[in-house]
């Protein structure tokens, strides 16, 4: 299924912008494809917070989930 291409108006400040640009440069993502690769990262994160996107909660969640990693040796 062929993509539609939609255009939006995103509003943003100026120190946002500037690190949206660097991750693309970083990462040699063109803008369209790093909004399109955040978007699926979000989606992700709500998933794992089931549904929930509350930026305080979804930090706990993950604060709590990196704590329950095996610790790195070396």
């Amino acid at each position: 299924m062929a993509k539609k291409t939609l255009q939006y108006n995103i509003r943003m400040s100026e120190e946002q912008r500037a690190e949206l640009e660097e991750m693309c440069r970083r990462r040699g993502r063109p803008l369209s494809f790093q909004v399109e690769h955040l978007i699926a990262l979000a989606k992700l994160v709500i998933e794992f917070c089931d549904g929930n996107d509350d930026l305080e909660i979804v930090r706990e969640r993950l604060a709590a989930a990196k704590k329950r990693l095996p610790k790195k040796s070396g």
